[in-house]
């Protein structure tokens, strides 16, 4: 234990503040100076920040705008208000991943077009095969889904590899069954990525339902170990449904998507998808870079299982299409024109 958080401990403990002072075990801090002079000859503007482990880091959570008062008079017991010293003006707080060195500051991360791409899979190695299914279909759709025990190198520090994904992930998915509460590790995941306000979409099995963090979360439900019945387009309508602002987004990840298809079962099954969820939804720009890449991509514009749904998107927004791309067009399935 760190003799200055023993200290703030012990301090805690004569002011009566018991609990708060039991959420400091095995913290360490830091003095981060602002390179501002204080009020004191020579003392520089500084904050008290706290390294709490995971856990205690979320019990602490809604307690945290008392907590920083309180532990700021604490701290200014210790260091007082001197010359020639940092002077503490607030106290913060950040996680410490157990058994490192590593401190991650979740505070200013934000969803932006870049972590909407990547989906964090929260589950418990007992569904591992349900999980594996999962991220098959998110990558088919376009996502960098990631799998804890499939993806970590087992030589890196797993722990620090899963707080930096969650934190770069927009999209966090926990499989809950009746295993997930009981593994170490999930139920931090999952207050994780409600305090970084991850958009959250809870897949249950019939029988289970989200609970603690996850209880306000809207679910799909699934037949117990039914791979089957997660698909893409359940996938995309309970995440628009969830959080209809994003819906452009993952258009126009669809669109990125859909362009980079290698092989003909991913142009049908993308031209699809974009045909049945988002027909209604293409601006122009969205319908000229869908037939840019039919003409671009030899996979889409080839493909028997697309063509059918591009000739649907043709004959709805052919007034969109750029005269230069329709003249290609032409070139290319001439029977459109008929």
């Amino acid at each position: 234990m760190d003799p200055i958080v023993e200290t703030l401990q012990n301090i805690l403990l004569l002011k009566g503040h018991s609990y708060l002072s039991s959420l400091l075990y095995d913290s360490s801090y830091e003095i981060i100076q602002s390179g501002q002079y204080g009020s004191k000859w020579n003392s520089i503007i500084s904050k008290f920040v706290i390294y709490l482990p995971v856990q205690n880091y979320f019990k602490l959570r809604n307690y945290f705008d008392s907590a920083k008062e309180l532990l700021l008079e604490c701290v200014r017991d210790i260091y007082p208000v001197t010359d020639d010293a940092p002077e503490i003006v607030a106290v913060e707080f950040r996680i410490l991943i157990p058994g490192t060195n590593t401190k991650v500051d979740f505070s200013s991360q934000a969803i932006n077009e870049e972590s909407l791409r990547k989906v964090f899979i929260s589950y418990s190695t007992q569904n591992s095969a349900l999980a594996g299914q999962l991220k098959i279909i998110l990558e088919e759709m376009g996502f960098d889904a990631f799998l804890a025990h499939e993806d970590i190198n087992p030589s890196a520090e797993w722990q620090e590899t899963i707080l930096n994904i969650l934190g770069e992930s927009g999209i966090f998915i926990p499989i809950i069954t009746e295993s997930y509460h009981g593994s170490n590790w999930t139920d931090q995941e999952s207050g994780i990525a409600m305090y970084t306000k991850k958009i959250v979409l809870p897949i249950c099995v019939v029988g289970c339902k989200p609970y603690g963090f996850l209880s306000k979360y809207q679910a799909m439900f699934i037949a117990a170990n039914d791979v089957n019945s997660i698909t893409a387009d359940s996938i995309y309508r309970v995440l628009v449904k969830v959080n209809p602002v994003i819906a452009k987004r993952l258009l126009s990840q669809l669109l990125i998507s859909f362009s980079e298809s290698q092989n003909y079962f991913q142009s049908g099954a993308k031209s699809e998808l974009i045909l049945r969820l988002f027909s209604e939804k293409l601006d122009k720009k969205d319908v000229n870079k869908i037939f840019e890449s039919f003409l671009a991509n030899s996979q889409i514009r080839e493909c028997i299982l697309a063509r059918p749904n591009l000739y649907s998107l043709f004959q709805r927004h052919r007034k969109a299409i750029s005269p230069t791309i329709l003249n290609r067009i032409r070139d290319v399935v001439p029977k459109w024109f008929s």
